[in-house]
C-alpha cells in the first residue's frame, strides 16, 4: 500500500506541464489522472480482494502474520486523505476528485444498487464471484467513521475555501452513505 499511495494516488505532477497540455487538447487532464487512479482504487476494493484479505487473517498462524482487511484500508484512507493530518489543509484539484472517488467507491460496496434479474452465469460451470462479507463491511463503514472525525479536525484548518467546501462535502457524504434515505 505504501507503493501505491506513493506512486499512484499522489498528484503526478511531473505528468502535469499546462503549456504541452493546453497545445495537444483543451481539457481532461483532471479526468484522465482520476481515471487511471480510480482503475487501481477499484482494484483494491475488489469483493474477492477484501474477502481474501479477511480469511487470510483468518488462517494465519497469529495476528500479525497477515496483512489484515482493517490495515489495508486504514492505509488507504491514510494515503487517501493524506491532507488531513497537515497543519494547514490544502487539497488539489486532482486529490479532490480521487477523494469523491473514494467515497463513491465505499458507497458502492456499503449500499449497493439492487439487483437486477440476469443469468446467475455467463459460462457453464461458473461460480458467480461470493459476494462482500458482512466482517468487510463493518471494516468499511468503521472507516468511514474514522474519517469523519478526520475531516471535521481537518475543516477548520483549511486553507483555502475550496478545500473548506470539499470538505464539507465530503463530512455530508459520509453521512448520506452511513445513513442512506431509502
Amino acid at each position: 500500500m505504501r507503493f501505491i499511495n506513493e506512486n499512484v494516488f499522489q498528484t503526478p505532477s511531473y505528468l502535469i506541464v499546462p503549456s504541452i497540455a493546453r497545445r495537444i487538447e483543451a481539457g481532461g487532464m483532471i479526468t484522465r489522472i482520476t481515471n487511471a487512479q480510480g482503475r487501481v482504487l477499484t482494484s483494491l476494493l475488489n469483493d474477492g480482494r477484501l474477502n481474501r484479505l479477511i480469511e487470510n487473517e483468518a488462517f494465519a498462524p497469529s495476528k500479525g502474520d497477515s496483512y489484515s482487511l482493517a490495515s489495508m484500508l486504514t492505509d488507504l484512507r491514510r494515503g487517501v486523505w493524506s491532507e488531513l493530518s497537515q497543519s494547514g489543509v490544502s487539497i488539489d484539484p486532482y486529490r479532490r476528485t480521487l477523494q469523491n472517488q473514494f467515497l463513491t467507491q465505499f458507497n458502492g460496496k456499503l449500499n449497493p444498487p439492487a439487483a437486477t434479474t440476469t443469468p446467475a452465469t455467463q459460462f457453464p460451470g461458473a461460480t458467480p464471484p461470493a459476494p462482500l462479507l458482512e466482517d468487510a463491511r463493518s471494516q468499511l463503514r468503521g472507516e468511514l467513521v474514522s474519517l469523519r472525525a478526520e475531516i471535521r479536525r481537518a475543516a477548520s484548518r483549511a486553507s483555502d475555501r475550496e478545500t473548506r467546501l470539499h470538505l464539507e462535502a465530503a463530512d455530508h457524504e459520509i453521512g448520506d452513505i452511513l445513513d442512506p434515505k431509502k
